[in-house]
């Protein structure tokens, strides 16, 4: 083989690499995306059932095991630390909030953590009814997943965003998403935070506490 076929060899064998790490990165965030969306619907269920008055020792098995598989798919894809930032204390009256999700059961565990924060909590489970939703509400902040079926939620935060009366409303990405692309994308459709499935209470907490 002469050295001109060797090149050419060896930029195949280069393109067809680079093809298939993109697969498989590709098939990664796929997988940890479908387990973060079960995660959260998992720990939703929780918070309903805690909310009804059930207070079991197996609940709190579940939600110990749901965030330990949580700190394993953040190992598998090498999740950055999340900064740590100062919160405000818990008090009555903290603000308006929204929450967009098409899985029910995450959306209503949501709604249930945050009232018992003292935040005012509405839900809408698609894209257009979050957006009716936010014109009528006019949250602080709008925790919005991006895996909304038929409209994303990147479509639906630039929407908010063209909304003179939301103008002030702090967007953020609810997702099992957390390529480098996925979050440059959050950023580019107008989201202040990126937060992954199933989400930490504290981190939660953090986001909508610095809207102002």
């Amino acid at each position: 083989m002469d050295p001109e076929q060797l090149a050419a060899a060896l930029r195949r064998a280069e393109q067809e690499l680079a093809t298939e790490r993109a697969r498989h990165r590709e098939l990664l965030a796929r997988f940890t995306d479908e387990l973060r969306n079960s995660l959260a619907a998992i720990q939703g269920s929780v918070n309903l059932l805690e909310a009804a008055g059930w207070n079991a020792p197996e609940l709190d098995a579940i939600e110990r095991n749901v965030g330990k598989a949580r700190k394993v798919l953040d190992a598998l894809v090498e999740v950055p630390a999340a900064p740590r930032r100062r919160r405000a204390r818990a008090s009555t009256g903290r603000g308006r909030v929204l929450v967009v999700d098409d899985n029910i059961e995450a959306a209503r565990g949501l709604e249930v953590l945050l009232t018992k924060q003292g935040y005012e909590v509405a839900t809408a489970f698609d894209g257009p009814s979050g957006l009716d939703a936010a014109r009528v509400v006019v949250p602080d902040a709008v925790l919005l997943d991006l895996a909304l079926g038929q409209v994303s939620g990147y479509d639906i935060a630039r929407q908010l965003r063209a909304e003179p009366l939301l103008a002030k409303t702090r967007l953020i990405a609810l997702t099992g998403f957390d390529q480098h692309t996925d979050r440059e994308r959050s950023r580019a459709s107008g989201f202040a935070e990126h937060l992954l499935k199933p989400v930490v209470l504290e981190e939660l907490l953090a986001a909508l506490d610095a809207r102002r």
